[in-house]
């Protein structure tokens, strides 16, 4: 979270609203950043192509990236939602959880909203820079409270979570709310570099092309069906990103896999076993 929400009135509110609909819709510019408050209830946020499960007591806050972006909100209650200007974050996507102090500041905003009296934009947007000082605070509290043995422990969870949903390509965000850092994706994605060498998302990444290089070599599952497999959103998409990964096209790796095992068929002394000739007669 950038050092500006420090300063004093750097806020200011494009538009405040308690969310009445189901479903809304809410866009914003690039220089504006979307604040939701879900103070109740569950929901799920679309935005830029992904889906965020929000439940009680948590927030999130969005940055505008090109033009005028559209966000889906889902709730089964109205929640906060404000736009405002003023703030420029690190992360796209930043969300974590709201606790006692801060739902008082939350309790005070809906009051203010709700009753509409003379000066209640002046004042919701002196509560939203309290929130945001405090929520820093306290995200930066959390991750100084953690011990160098919580950390690792974390980070093993995550490495051991993202081991076995890599197809999902868990996002930092996610993470860092699941494993114990209370949103802070940027103190868990510091701490996992420092532990692995690398970070969650190149995991998954060479997870996914592992898996890739498996079902070529040994299916005949079409690049369409590979791509669906390994949930990528076009098999133009999966070819694109396996060639920039290995340097060959899907196509090409699997006639260079088939090469070689009709060459180590055709050594004297191979000893064909039962996956080979299978694979061979595929």
């Amino acid at each position: 979270m950038s050092d500006k929400i420090l300063e004093s009135g750097t806020v200011h509110v494009q538009d405040i609203q308690m969310g009445k609909k189901k479903m809304s819709d809410v866009k914003i510019a690039n220089d504006e950043v979307l604040f939701i408050i879900f103070y109740q209830g569950r929901g799920i946020i679309n935005a830029f192509g992904e889906e965020i499960f929000m439940s009680e007591k948590e927030y999130v806050m969005i940055q505008g990236a090109t033009g005028r972006d559209k966000i889906s909100v889902h709730a089964e209650y109205p929640q906060i939602m404000i736009t405002f200007t003023g703030l420029s974050m690190s992360e796209t996507i930043m969300r974590g959880c709201l606790k006692n102090q801060s739902m008082k500041i939350v309790s005070m905003l809906i009051n203010e909203i709700n009753e509409k009296q003379f000066g209640y934009i002046h004042n919701c947007e002196s509560l939203i820079n309290m929130l945001l000082i405090l929520l820093h605070r306290e995200r930066n509290q959390t991750s100084e409270r953690l011990t160098d043995l919580e950390r690792r422990n974390y980070c093993e969870k995550v490495n051991s979570y993202v081991q076995k949903h890599y197809l999902e390509s868990p996002q930092m965000e996610f993470l860092a709310n699941k494993f114990g850092y209370d949103g802070n994706a940027q103190m868990l994605r510091r701490d996992f570099i420092r532990y692995y060498g690398t970070t969650p998302a190149a995991i998954s990444k060479i997870k996914k092309m592992e898996e890739a290089k498996r079902l070529l070599a040994t299916t005949t599952y079409s690049m369409k069906e590979i791509a669906v497999k390994l949930k990528y959103k076009s098999h133009t998409h999966f070819g694109m990103d396996f060639k920039n990964n290995t340097g060959m096209t899907p196509a090409e790796y699997r006639k260079a896999i088939k090469a070689k095992r009709e060459k180590q068929m055709n050594t004297k002394d191979y000893q064909m076993n039962l996956k080979d000739y299978l694979a061979k007669m595929c």
